[in-house]
């Protein structure tokens, strides 16, 4: 029997055993596939009636293969289709030559293993006791994390199977196991710092006894710099007193945010055991504030983030909470009563705003959405033009539009109140203007508006 006439028989008698059993909530069903398995294309269907939850994806000793099935259509519908599904997807990788290429040897044989007969040798694995070793292959880590992406946030890379570490004085004190630990460490810190920093919601009592402390050295450290000095000052002071407690804390941490070849990296101020901290050094908190502390978030689905100010005369924390869910979150209204799809430009709009919020959702900052859109109509230099104001014979300066189409611009927004003021505005400056229409796109909480104003009409209409 091949292995494409077993897979598919086990996945029959896995869907006829699954309909007369019942599966624990806490118990994983899964199959390891190779990408040559996936040339039978319904794989996600087949699972989901087996009752099979997780799909793992077995590179083998071949990365660029499966890196280049996933880049391809039949990949990405791979995944679009798991997703709708329910289903889980991991990747196993037999990764390590990959993550510290064999030809490192020829310019630095200390990143490699030192064998039996005391030599340096690149055969298998790597000396786990070199710092620049380890920084090669987290780094690589990264880099295939950010192109395999699991939604189980379970990440394999695995050693040479079988094979031999350091046999150096300094590694015959650990096993094999041991040795593979150092290295799983290090690309671990670099994961969790770059890629897949996951936090969970605090119970109340863990929230109230962590906050107690945190505003505690947040007060102290006010009382040591005062009030004028930068955020980060503080941000790293607050952090080291909070090391010496012994809380996990975590500064500056990149979050990435990304569609396709869009993508835009955020910094998360502090966070401890979990718990999201945003801090500023402003003379008072603002709405923009608390906006930008709720989208950091929902990005991260979690339901507290709390403000901390050190430029007031004291201390002041503002905690926020997230109502919305990740689920609620991906649940819009689209509204097109009154857009009009004017050129190709356009429906390309409203087919890119449809595609980044099934991926992003709703309610994160409408800069995020805007920013992506003038990613893909061409960037800036593209997107970005000026525009004379007044009479063309007479201009009265010049204004910058986003412009989709030749004399056709865009326009984002998050208006929730006075949407109606805020048209006739809009309206008044493209009738101003040396350009024919403006779509306009308004993330409205969970309503995705889009409006299209045309030249000429009356403010308002």
């Amino acid at each position: 029997m091949n292995r494409r006439t077993f897979l598919t028989t086990a996945a029959a008698s896995a869907s006829a055993a699954f309909a007369q059993t019942t599966v624990t909530p806490h118990h994983t069903r899964g199959v390891v596939l190779y990408p040559f398995d996936l040339t039978l294309t319904d794989w996600p269907e087949r699972c989901a009636k087996a009752g099979i939850g997780t799909i793992a994806l077995h590179a083998a000793r071949r990365l660029d293969v499966l890196a280049d099935f996933i880049a391809s259509d039949a990949g990405q519908s791979f995944l679009s289709r798991c997703q709708k599904l329910g289903i889980a997807v991991e990747y196993e990788l037999h990764a390590m030559g990959e993550l510290l290429s064999r030809e490192l040897y020829y310019k630095d044989p200390t990143l490699f293993r030192i064998d039996a007969s005391g030599r340096r040798n690149q055969d298998f694995n790597c000396n786990p006791f070199s710092v620049t070793a380890l920084d090669i292959i987290a780094e690589k880590a990264v880099k295939y994390a950010r192109i395999f992406k699991p939604t189980t946030h379970r990440y394999f890379y695995w050693p040479d199977d079988g094979a031999q570490w350091d046999a150096s004085p300094e590694g015959k004190g650990l096993n094999a196991s041991e040795q593979a630990l150092l290295v799983e460490n290090h690309i671990v810190k670099a994961l969790r710092r770059e890629v897949d920093l996951q936090l969970r919601d605090l119970t109340q009592s863990a929230f109230d006894e962590l906050d107690e402390v945190v505003m505690r050295h947040a007060y102290a450290a006010q009382n040591k710099f005062g009030r004028l000095f930068d955020e980060r000052i503080y941000e790293n002071d607050l952090a080291k007193r909070l090391r010496a407690e012994g809380f996990d804390v975590h500064t500056q941490v990149p979050v990435k945010v990304s569609h396709v070849s869009f993508e835009k990296t955020y910094f998360l101020d502090l966070i401890v055991n979990d718990m999201l901290y945003e801090l500023k050094v402003v003379a008072a908190l603002l709405p923009e504030h608390q906006a930008q502390a709720l989208h950091y978030a929902m990005m991260n689905n979690i339901r507290r983030v709390k403000l901390i100010n050190f430029r007031s005369s004291r201390v002041v924390g503002e905690l926020l909470y997230n109502p919305i869910s990740d689920a609620e979150r991906h649940q819009p209204v689209f509204v097109t009563e009154s857009f009009r799809p004017l050129t190709p430009g356009c429906e390309m709009l409203v087919s890119q705003v449809r595609s980044f919020v099934a991926d992003w959702g709703t309610h994160l900052s409408s800069r995020l959405y805007n920013e992506a859109l003038v990613h893909h109509f061409g960037g800036e230099p593209e997107c970005l033009l000026r525009v004379p104001v007044g009479e063309a014979s007479d201009p009265l300066g010049t204004h910058l539009i986003q412009s989709h189409s030749q004399g056709h611009s865009f326009v984002v927004t998050s208006i929730t109140r006075e949407v109606r003021q805020h048209r006739g505005h809009l309206q008044c400056l493209l009738n101003n203007l040396g350009i024919e229409t403006m779509q306009w796109i308004n993330f409205n909480r969970s309503r995705i508006e889009f409006t299209t104003l045309m030249k000429g009409m009356k403010a308002g209409e």
